[in-house]
C-alpha cells in the first residue's frame, strides 16, 4: 500500500517500542492496551512485516522491527517537535533522554510520576540508549559503563552489586540450594557477559564451577523475566529487581556475598555542552532520587 501510515499507528509504535509495553504506550497516550495493540496491527498489515515478537514474559522488536524504528523514530520526534513549536510560543515542553532499558524499567519509569507532579509542564520522553552516541536533540542519558567515553561528561547516579537470585520455586526444588557451592548444579543466566558469575563464585569461595554455563542476555529485564519463569539463578542487582523481590517473584540467595565491579549508571551529557532549564530540573531530580534510593 502506498503512501505513509497514519500518524497514529507510527506514535503507537515509537511509544511501544521505547516503553517495551503496550500497557505503558497505552498510558502514555491515554488509550486503551487494545487501542494501542490494535493501531500495531494495522501497521503490521499495511507495512507487510511483523514489528514485534510477543511472550507471555517479554516484547521485542523483530529485526525487521529495530529497522523500521529507526527509520521512523527520530523524524517523528523532529515533527512534533515542530508542531509543538508553533503552538507554544516559549519553546518546546518536550523533553528526550536516553536511557539503558533495564534502569528504565526497573528504577526511572516506577518513579517517573514524581518528576511529572513537581514539573507538569515537562514532557519526557524516554529513548533505549542502544549505543554510545547521544543523538542530536537529546541533552542527557543514563548510561551503563565505567565513565570514561571520549566526548561526553559522566557523572556516577547509581553503584549497583551483585549476588544470585531466584525464583521461590527454583530455590525449593530438588537438588535444593543451601551453599554457594551448590550453585555449580544450576542454570546461570548472565547479564551480557561471563565475566560477573566468575568474579563471584571467587568471591563466595567456589571451587572449580563452570562459570560460562548457561544463558547470556543483554537486557536486564530479560534477566529478571527469566529468573522469575525459573529458567535458571541471574547473577542480578537486588536494587534493580526490588519490584520482583518486593512481590515474591524472587528471592535473593546470598545476601552475604554482593559483588561490586568498577560498572555502574552515569548520567551523561555532551562534553561542554549547557543544558536547558528542563534537563536541568531533571538531572537535579534523578540525583536527589538517587540520594533518597534505598538498596
Amino acid at each position: 500500500m502506498k503512501g505513509l501510515p497514519p500518524s497514529e499507528q507510527l506514535l503507537a509504535f515509537k511509544l511501544v517500542a521505547e516503553l517495551e509495553s503496550f500497557t505503558a504506550a497505552a498510558h502514555a497516550l491515554n488509550l486503551t492496551q487494545s487501542a494501542v495493540s490494535h493501531q500495531i496491527g494495522r501497521l503490521e498489515r499495511r507495512i507487510g512485516f511483523r514489528l514485534f515478537t510477543r511472550s507471555s514474559q517479554h516484547l521485542t522488536l523483530t529485526d525487521a522491527g529495530e529497522r523500521y524504528y529507526a527509520a521512523i523514530a527520530e523524524p517523528l520526534s523532529d515533527l512534533m517537535r515542530a508542531l509543538e513549536n508553533l503552538g507554544d510560543p516559549m519553546g518546546p515542553r518536550r523533553l528526550i533522554i536516553q536511557v539503558e532499558s533495564g534502569f528504565a524499567a526497573a528504577w526511572l519509569s516506577p518513579r517517573l510520576q514524581r518528576f511529572v507532579r513537581l514539573h507538569p509542564g515537562i514532557q519526557v520522553e524516554q529513548r533505549r540508549a542502544s549505543t554510545l552516541n547521544i543523538s542530536d536533540g537529546i541533552e542527557l542519558a543514563v548510561k551503563w559503563g565505567n565513565g570514561h567515553w571520549p566526548h561526553y561528561d559522566a557523572e556516577k547516579l547509581l553503584q549497583v552489586d551483585y549476588t544470585p537470585i531466584c525464583s521461590p520455586q527454583l530455590a525449593s526444588t530438588e537438588p535444593r540450594i543451601y551453599t554457594p557451592n551448590d550453585l555449580r548444579r544450576q542454570t546461570l543466566i548472565h547479564d551480557r557477559q561471563y565475566r560477573e558469575w566468575h568474579l563471584w563464585f571467587k568471591l563466595a569461595g567456589v571451587k572449580g564451577a563452570d562459570a560460562k554455563r548457561g544463558h547470556v542476555v543483554d537486557d536486564t529485564n530479560l534477566v529478571i523475566d527469566l529468573a522469575i519463569s525459573g529458567q535458571g539463578v541471574a547473577l542480578c542487582s537486588p536494587q534493580l529487581a526490588k519490584r520482583a523481590i518486593d512481590a515474591g517473584q524472587l528471592v535473593v540467595l546470598f545476601p552475604e556475598f554482593r559483588l561490586q565491579t568498577d560498572e555502574a549508571y552515569y548520567l551523561v551529557t555532551k562534553k561542554g555542552s549547557d543544558l536547558s532549564p528542563r534537563a536541568e530540573a531533571f538531572a537535579d531530580w534523578l540525583r536527589a532520587e538517587i540520594n533518597t534510593y534505598d538498596v
